[in-house]
This record gives structure tokens, C-alpha cells and sequence, in this order.
């Protein structure tokens, strides 16, 4: 983690987002799946710039169009809704 954050940061100001870290998923913390989609999808560019990038070593977790759009469909029914409660 540590050896990427300094590529995360150049990322993340060269697309003029805000630095902020990826939340990660806890079995244990109610809707932190959501959490960590919703913030996938929003970094989705410095995400794909990410592992696009070899020198990270990341190119095996790039995901193509259409796993981004099971990304957006799975957010979408964690989502809670009015009645939901």
C-alpha cells in the first residue's frame, strides 16, 4: 500500500479529485460494500489510470466495461431506500 499511495496521490491531483482512500469491505460494518463501490465508481478514472499503469503492478484487478457496469448494478441494489426501513 504504501509503495502505491505516492502514484495514488499524483493520480488523484493530476484528475483534480480529492486524495482520499479507497474504504474496503468489513463483514462487520453494515453497508461498507456500498461504501467501497459508491467510492469505486466516483475514482473510477484514477482507478483505470491505476492499474493501467504496469509499473504497479496492478493490472491483473483492471476491470473492462462491462464488470464496471456490474459495479454500478450491484451498488444500486445495496443502496438503501426509503421503505427499505
Amino acid at each position: 500500500m504504501m509503495i502505491l499511495l505516492p502514484a495514488w496521490k499524483v493520480i488523484l491531483k493530476n484528475l483534480e479529485l480529492a486524495i482520499w482512500i479507497m474504504p474496503h469491505n468489513v463483514k462487520t460494518h453494515w453497508n461498507s460494500m456500498y461504501d467501497m463501490l459508491s467510492f469505486a465508481l466516483k475514482y473510477k478514472e484514477a482507478l483505470k489510470e491505476l492499474t493501467s499503469d504496469l509499473s504497479n503492478n496492478l493490472h491483473s484487478f483492471k476491470l473492462n466495461d462491462t464488470e464496471w457496469e456490474l459495479v454500478a448494478e450491484i451498488m444500486e441494489n445495496l443502496k438503501v431506500r426509503p421503505n427499505d426501513r
